[in-house]
């Protein structure tokens, strides 16, 4: 098991692996002096990686059982995707155990699904004009190394 190799692709292994996101925000401000939306949210992440899945038979809890890593940067055991916010001023959402420690977790169940969180501050550019009644700012990620034929993003619908 290689933690840096991406986890192959739901019908074959090589199409991308797919990683829906929702988030839990917590703090939104929009400053328009600096042009500014600030985010602080959990940021979830989920894929399936079949590598990781264990047939351990009938658990305690009906068969869904769950390994815990928490600080999931810090001594990565598994692979997880290198997401960052398209324009945040802050950098990486990985950036050093500091920023991320006790504040990462991750949650892998026997069908090798797994649950990424971690609290967030996100600082982005928005443009905002002084007659603007309404403002759309955006808010994007992408993977940092992997191309669009390994990885895609998608928004995770009910929750």
């Amino acid at each position: 098991f290689d933690k840096d190799i991406r986890p192959p692709g739901k019908e074959n292994p090589e199409d991308p692996v797919e990683v829906s996101l929702n988030m839990y925000i917590m703090e939104l401000g929009l400053c328009s002096k600096h042009q500014e939306l600030t985010i602080g949210a959990y940021l979830r992440q989920f894929w399936n990686d079949p590598r990781l899945t264990i047939d351990l038979g009938q658990s305690e809890n009906g068969g869904v059982t769950t390994l815990v890593f928490r600080d999931m940067y810090e001594d990565r055991k598994i692979w997880i995707p290198d997401t960052f916010i398209v324009g945040d001023k802050y950098g990486f959402l990985h950036q050093t155990p500091a920023e991320t420690g006790a504040r990462s977790i991750a949650r892998v169940k026997c069908c090798g699904g797994v649950l990424a969180s971690m609290r967030i501050r996100s600082k982005n550019s928005c443009p905002i004009s002084s007659d603007a009644e309404e403002v759309k700012c955006m808010f994007a990620v992408e993977s940092y190394f992997l191309k669009a034929n390994d990885i895609t993003y998608k928004w995770k619908e009910n929750g």
